[in-house]
């Protein structure tokens, strides 16, 4: 059975940039064993970057 609703879109919006010309990176950071205890033990660090 299809669904009759038009399609809408999903996930987050764009995320708004100065520069309308750059890609949004997201750069995944792993980090090592010695240094979680400063990072309150996470594994990863998630960063978004325009460029």
């Amino acid at each position: 059975m299809t669904s009759t609703r038009p399609a809408r879109r999903r996930g987050l919006p764009r995320r708004r940039r100065k520069d309308s010309r750059t890609t949004a990176h997201e750069l995944t950071i792993r980090v090592p064993e010695e240094y979680r205890t400063y990072f309150d033990g996470k594994k990863k660090l998630t960063r978004t970057v325009f460029a």
